[in-house]
């Protein structure tokens, strides 16, 4: 029995050594590839279903551009419709969202509760919308901090969309938010 026991020590060992050391493969990305953007959102699978029709649409409209869907469950209290928030925090979505953020890996377009604008635009994760030629920020004071314009409102009232400050594409980021802002939550 100590034997075999050895003996799987030993083969293990090696395989973890053979392994390791194999040569790392080499990643080429070909320039003529599309772009891939991310997008986070919650909601039910009726809206998960609709947000990917949409983003089919947009992605057949734009063929450079790839998007890639997030969708977190939405939470409902029990007694009407709306969603569970603590003092407007959407728990699991926005726990994610703030790790990725943390991360430097957070999507490109973010859906956001209006209350939270705030919260993240003063530490810096969404990116300022005013360089793009926006000027709503007198329109839509709850997603703008210090005359900044950091979101636009999604059709359904108390949430919006914003760009992640680190997005690495911000041109392709904002066009792709405009056009959920204007699309997005059409039943």
């Amino acid at each position: 029995m100590k034997k075999a026991y050895y003996l799987l020590t030993i083969m293990l060992v090696i395989g973890f050594v053979v392994g390791g050391c194999r040569p790392n493969k080499e990643v080429t990305i070909n320039k003529d590839s599309p772009q891939i953007s991310r997008v986070a959102a919650w909601g039910t699978v009726e809206e998960k279903q609709q947000l990917s029709s949409l983003l089919n649409v947009y992605m057949a409209e734009n063929p450079d551009f790839l998007v890639s869907l997030e969708m977190s469950p939405r939470l409902k209290d029990k007694e009407d419709d709306t969603d569970s928030r603590i003092d407007g925090y959407l728990p699991g979505y926005e726990q994610r969202i703030l790790i990725l953020i943390e991360a430097k890996d957070a999507p490109d377009v973010l859906l956001v509760p209006e209350e939270r604008f705030g919260y993240y635009a003063n530490r810096n994760a969404f990116l300022a919308l005013n360089q793009f030629g926006f000027d709503e920020e007198k329109k839509h004071p709850s997603l703008s901090v210090n005359g900044v314009l950091y979101g636009i409102p999604h059709r359904k009232p108390g949430i919006a969309w914003a760009v992640y400050a680190g997005t690495k594409h911000p041109q392709e980021a904002v066009k792709l938010m405009v056009y959920l802002a204007k699309n997005a939550g059409l039943n």
